[in-house]
C-alpha cells in the first residue's frame, strides 16, 4: 500500500483556484497517476486542491473525499526581519535560521512565539488525529510510538491533493521530527508526487517509509517547464 502527497497545482491564491498552468499541470498529473493502482482519492477542502485532484478523479471514475484537516495550515503570517521579504509570510516562509531558533525553544519547537503557542499544537493534533483516521480505514493504528496493521494491506495506492505546508506537516509526523527541520530544509513543488509506502513487516507491524519526495518527472514529461511557485529567495 502506498500513499501518494501531492501538491496542487499552480495557485491563484486571489480566487483559491488553479492559474492556467496550474490546469496544466493537473492534467500532466492524469497519465502519472492513471498508471498506479490507485483506489481511494483524498482533497484538501480548499479550491485549489479539488481543481488539481478532479481532472485524476473524472479520469479514473472515482470520488472526490474531502479531509478538512489536510487544508492548508493555519498559523498567524509573521514579519521575516529580512530586507530580502517586503511582507508578513507564513511560518515555512521565514528565514531558516528563524525556524531553527524554534527548534531550541524552551518546551519543544510547537512553544516557538513565531508559531503563536497554541495555535501550532492544536493544528499538529488536528493533523495527527485526522491522519489516524485515514489510516484506520485500511486497518493501521498507531499504538507506543509504533504502527500495526489488523489485516493484510491491500497492493494498491491512494492519493492525498493538499498543500506545501501541509504536505511537510503531515511527513514530520510521520517521521516524528520538527515541522520547523521539514519547512527549512525541504520544498514541493507544484503538483509534485511524494510517496510514502506502508511497508508490512511481518503479520502485524508497519513501518512509513518515504520513496520519494516532490517527484515532478510527469511535468517535464508533459513539456511544462520548472514552476518555483512558493520559493521566496532565489529559485535556481
Amino acid at each position: 500500500m502506498r500513499l501518494h502527497i501531492i501538491r496542487h497545482g499552480d495557485p491563484d491564491y486571489q480566487n483559491d483556484s488553479l492559474t492556467p498552468r496550474g490546469q496544466q499541470e493537473a492534467e500532466a498529473l492524469v497519465s502519472r497517476l492513471a498508471a498506479l493502482p490507485l483506489t481511494a482519492i483524498y482533497s484538501s477542502p480548499l479550491g485549489r486542491a479539488k481543481k488539481t485532484a478532479e481532472p485524476t478523479a473524472k479520469n479514473l471514475e472515482l470520488p472526490i473525499n474531502v479531509l478538512t484537516w489536510a487544508r492548508e495550515v493555519e498559523l498567524p503570517t509573521v514579519e521575516p526581519g529580512t530586507d530580502l521579504l517586503s511582507k508578513k509570510v507564513v511560518v515555512w516562509n521565514l528565514p531558516p535560521h528563524m525556524l531553527k531558533e524554534c527548534e531550541q525553544q524552551e518546551g519543544g519547537w510547537m512553544n516557538a512565539p513565531v508559531l503563536s503557542p497554541p495555535k501550532a499544537a492544536l493544528a499538529f493534533d488536528e493533523i495527527r488525529a485526522g491522519w489516524r483516521d485515514l489510516v484506520g480505514q485500511f486497518g493501521v493504528f498507531e499504538k507506543d510510538g509504533h504502527w500495526f496493521t489488523t489485516k493484510k494491506l491491500p497492493a494498491s495506492d491512494i492519493a492525498l491533493f493538499c498543500h506545501h505546508g501541509l504536505g511537510l506537516a503531515l511527513l514530520s509526523v510521520l517521521m516524528e521530527v520538527p515541522a520547523t527541520l521539514l519547512w527549512r530544509s525541504m520544498w514541493l513543488a507544484p503538483a509534485s508526487v511524494t510517496t510514502v509506502l506502508f511497508e508490512q513487516m511481518g503479520q502485524s507491524q508497519v513501518n512509513l517509509r518515504i520513496t520519494s519526495v516532490g517527484d515532478t518527472g510527469h511535468l517535464h514529461k508533459a513539456g511544462l517547464s520548472y514552476n518555483p511557485a512558493g520559493l521566496c529567495y532565489n529559485a535556481r
